[in-house]
């Protein structure tokens, strides 16, 4: 029972990274939600399944014998359970590095009210600062802001700056951080996961591509003006080369219609769900008779 929950949330951590294309070109927002959805599911069922071996081991040391009313819970013995702990203390110490480096991050990235040209913006505050690299990147929290540097606003037409201003503020609207610090836990706290890297840099493509749709609009002549302009060098050299192309190349039209591809990944996830929650019901009512030993 515990390797099945083992291998659903294994599965579910995967999943986003096979074959993400179709959908990260046709519906990359709906993308972005089903993702993180069965990343969520994955990481939950990976960490329940590591608990519950732990559990088990730790009750038979008690004890001081191995007890078999259902040994399925923890099959690998002691070695497994032993295993199990060393990932949980794993998963637990590297979340709280990330944790803590992501808060600091923060703090650190926002801009105080000396630095650089400040305007509001309805909710939000835009920020220039004063430095020629290209840069633009946006931070959440009571008081957002949209920072962008000089020397990238000097470079880019107005057009293309507004859709750089909306592209940041649609990751703002979206929640976008969340999402990206999940990605961020894929590659750091859940690196051991088969396909976790893949699953990581396919999510973090749909961020950037949801963004891009969601500020470049339904026009087709104001597509084309932005997927031109965003080949400036400066916008090239920030989001890397292939990403710059991906990116361009899908704002020149409207995305294609993606039912089938949409119906199929929320099929998936939810029936990977139902299984899930399933196996954590039996596994649980399992686990019961080891609760007398206490």
């Amino acid at each position: 029972m515990t390797l099945l929950l083992l291998a659903c949330g294994l599965l579910a951590v995967a999943m986003p990274g096979i074959r993400p294309k179709p959908m990260l070109v046709a519906a990359p927002r709906w993308f972005v939600r089903l993702a993180v959805a069965s990343v969520g599911l994955g990481m939950f069922a990976i960490i329940a399944a590591l608990l519950l071996s732990t559990s088990v081991g730790a009750l038979h040391l008690m004890v001081g014998r191995a007890v078999t009313p259902v040994d399925h819970l923890a099959p690998e013995g002691a070695v497994g359970s032993a295993t199990a702990a060393a990932a949980v203390v794993w998963i637990v110490g590297r979340s709280a590095v990330l944790a803590n480096r992501a808060a600091r991050g923060h703090r650190a990235a926002r801009v105080d009210a000396w630095l650089g040209e400040h305007e509001t913006a309805g909710d939000l505050e835009v920020v220039i600062i004063p430095t020629h690299a290209a840069v633009a990147f946006n931070i959440p929290g009571r008081q957002p802001q949209i920072v962008i540097s000089e020397g990238l606003r000097t470079r880019l037409s107005a057009d293309v700056l507004r859709f750089v201003v909306d592209h940041e503020r649609a990751h703002l609207r979206g929640g976008d951080r969340w999402s990206a610090l999940m990605a961020t836990a894929l590659e750091t706290v859940f690196v051991f996961v088969p396909g976790a890297a893949r699953t990581a840099a396919a999510l973090r493509v749909g961020l950037e591509r949801a963004a891009d749709e969601d500020a470049a609009g339904a026009q087709i002549a104001r597509r084309r003006t932005i997927a031109q302009g965003i080949s400036a060098e400066g916008l090239r050299t920030a989001c890397g080369a292939e990403l710059w192309q991906f990116r361009s190349r899908n704002l020149v039209d409207p995305p294609p219609p993606a039912r089938p591809d949409l119906s199929l990944a929320a099929f998936g996830v939810t029936a990977l769900a139902a299984v899930g929650v399933s196996v954590a019901v039996h596994a649980s009512a399992d686990f019961t008779p080891y609760l007398a030993l206490l």
